[in-house]
């Protein structure tokens, strides 16, 4: 079928309405048809004015579209819904009546995510769920069953509670319809082109979900790595001010190899769910070396980063290092050397991408790299997606990234994990964190905050020549903790 890339007026509306076959494209039509109509200057339209009395006709379609789709498939439910539509607005064909459309779709219809984008190991590769009009209009769900639904569920049975644990996550509205969307998020235009976004979404046959399917809690393993300087283990090239990562030392790539497999098989058999090294000290010998034992595909591996032509990138593979996806850094970082600062230098041409997981029972896993988290625009895609967990490789001496933090897991109840290096502060005080996890929590008089937990050099620091002690954090969401500040989930840690 052709791919259909752009909307035009009412009788092209209607034109592209009888070739289109599929329930999201019809809502990407009428969406973009609506949305085109109520950004014109003279628009004198409000949704709030939306009388649903007035269209029990199109709730009624839909409702049987829902029910054909059971017991005569997807195909025949579609055609005779097509048929409704044309017939209802070719008879008046205005914003509220196309409107009327979308709104009873996102009401009515359950996510649907087609089967033929499925690749290996049972991930689903998807931009958008609609297949047409892909360039100016993205429909993507809104809802996705997280951690923060099971925790919340758990509490209000527990607690015989009318409210939730936690305050609702703020809005990050990516169009004129998410105030009126329940279930799904339309992006416009401007947000496409902004964030060229691809999801990963582990299927219910893949062993990842299989993992966490009725689960109450997950686990997430930090490794600091190593303790030596920067400058021991890459070839580091300056031009004016600014730098990039040429190669990895050979004696270093084999010292940080072993330690590598090493951390892996110790954190299979801890149980690790996330496994997550720093930023810049892999390289891609070290993770696509040897393969692991069979089975362990249910893990999910952080590979810090690798920088190396002037790409820093990140590649999530399972615990048998199959790769899933790959993300490159968006925001460089500035480092000094004899009294002078370098910028890093990053190739702008390849970062651009955007991707994340999705994961039944755990939720939206996005991953940013080190300073990305200080990136309003990056931080702005992990709030339109609804990030449940931000995983964050880095490589710093600051503590900039607390606040950047604390304030995803404030206003949008997301769990930040910043997995550090030992190298990283130099040679500070034991007592000096190495990284954190900040934790959603509600305040005291219901205000919305978050609980900082933090990992330091002394759990590891007389190990660290020998071998690398990773800090296993387990977030129990099937239970809580409340002190004087708040109440949050209950965090167990341990060594691994």
């Amino acid at each position: 079928m052709e791919i259909i890339s752009h909307i035009g007026g009412d009788s092209e509306v209607l034109e592209q309405l009888e070739k289109i076959d599929k329930i999201y494209d019809l809502m990407a039509l009428c969406a973009s048809y609506v949305m085109n109509e109520y950004n014109k200057p003279d628009n004198k339209y409000e949704f709030a004015t939306f009388d649903d009395a007035q269209f029990d006709c199109v709730y009624d379609a839909v409702e049987l579209y829902t029910h054909n789709c059971q017991y005569e498939g997807h195909r025949a439910a579609f055609n005779e819904l097509r048929e409704f539509a044309l017939s209802f607005l070719k008879d008046n064909l205005t914003v509220e009546r196309v409107y009327a459309v979308v709104y009873y779709i996102d009401e009515l219809v359950d996510i649907e995510i087609n089967d033929n984008f499925l690749e290996g190991r049972h991930v689903i590769k998807y931009e958008a769920l609609n297949e047409q009009y892909q360039d100016c209009i993205r429909i993507i769900p809104k809802k996705f069953k997280s951690f923060l639904d099971s925790g919340d569920a758990w509490y209000r049975t527990t607690k015989d509670s009318e409210y939730s644990m936690l305050r609702d996550r703020r809005e990050c509205a990516c169009s004129c319809f998410d105030g009126e969307m329940s279930n799904y998020s339309i992006w416009n235009k401007r947000l496409i082109e902004k964030y060229p976004l691809t999801i990963y979404r582990f299927d219910k046959k893949s062993m990842v979900a299989q993992r966490f399917c009725d689960r109450s809690k997950f686990n997430f393993g930090i490794v600091p790595f190593t303790d030596k300087a920067l400058e021991q283990i890459l070839d580091i090239r300056y031009r004016n001010r600014a730098f990039f990562i040429d190669k990895m030392h050979e004696e270093s790539e084999e010292e940080l190899l072993k330690r590598y497999d090493d951390i892996c098989d110790r954190s299979q058999k801890s149980e690790v769910d996330f496994l997550i090294f720093p930023e810049m000290l892999l390289t891609n010998d070290i993770v696509s070396g040897r393969k692991s034992q069979a089975g362990r595909d249910a893990q999910i591996i952080i590979n810090g980063s690798i920088s190396q032509n002037r790409v820093n990138k990140t590649i999530v593979t399972d615990g048998n290092k199959n790769e899933i996806f790959r993300y490159c850094k968006k925001e460089p970082f500035t480092m000094e050397d004899k009294g002078k600062e370098y910028k890093e230098w990053l190739d702008s041409a390849q970062n651009k991408e955007y991707s994340i997981m999705e994961i039944e029972g755990i939720g939206r896993v996005g991953i940013a790299i080190c300073k990305d988290l200080l990136s309003e625009d990056v931080r702005m895609l992990h709030k339109h997606v609804g990030t449940d967990v931000l995983i964050v490789p880095a490589y710093t001496s600051s503590s900039d990234l607390l606040s950047a933090a604390q304030n995803m897991s404030t206003d949008y109840n997301c769990v930040v994990v910043i997995a550090n290096a030992c190298s990283a502060i130099g040679s500070a005080s034991l007592d000096k964190e190495i990284g954190f996890i900040t934790l959603p929590m509600k305040c005291k008089g219901n205000r919305r905050g978050s609980r900082v937990i933090p990992y330091f050099r002394k759990d590891c620091a007389e190990s660290c020549s020998a071998m690398c002690i990773g800090k296993k954090i387990e977030i129990d969401f099937n239970d809580t903790k409340e002190d004087e500040e708040g109440i949050s989930y209950q965090v167990r840690e341990s060594q691994f």
